[in-house]
């Protein structure tokens, strides 16, 4: 494998304030976080957060980085391509609407559903340690390790984050 990247979860999240902070957008049409300024913030937020994360060295191969900048995306809860995953995944695959309705179930399905879904790629060093390997380089197994505990890490600060800008979020 070139590079091993870890999927950040898939973050929904209400508007909770006002009606106009959620419309058109990057992927996948209505509904889609608009504010650049609030996408800065989160995308920020996720960078900072895997810089500074304990899971993003591996000490035990003399400090080497884990994870190259994170990708972060945004998309319409309800776009087609975010509800081919559960028909790709399986059915077990929790759609938006579906993760919304199991973490609040009182309420009604929500007007506007995004999604923040983020990538934490290996860093060009794992990439490297494993290439023209048949199994994988001790760099790629301690850091899959290691990315796994750090996604789980960012997804839960971004909840909180989230919840500390006025929204209500769930990460499945």
């Amino acid at each position: 494998q070139l590079w091993h990247a870890i999927t950040g979860g898939i973050l929904e999240y209400q508007e909770s304030r006002s009606a106009n902070w959620l419309g058109q957008g990057l992927i996948g049409g209505a509904n889609v976080v608009e504010s650049a300024a609030l996408e800065n913030r989160i995308r920020a937020y996720v960078r900072e957060s895997v810089a500074r994360s304990p899971f993003n060295r591996l000490d035990l191969l003399g400090g080497l980085p884990v994870a190259d900048e994170p990708l972060v995306g945004f998309a319409s809860g309800r776009d087609q391509v975010i509800g081919l995953l559960k028909t790709a995944v399986g059915p077990h695959h929790l759609s938006p609407d579906e993760a919304w309705r199991q973490a609040f179930p009182r309420e009604g399905p929500p007007k506007h559903l995004s999604v923040i879904a983020f990538v934490l790629p290996f860093s060009l060093e794992i990439r490297r340690s494993n290439r023209k390997r048949r199994e994988p380089s001790a760099e790629w197994v301690q850091g899959k390790a290691y990315s796994e505990a750090m996604l789980n890490e960012v997804r839960d600060g971004l909840v909180q984050f989230l919840l500390a800008e006025g929204f209500r979020a769930v990460a499945p």
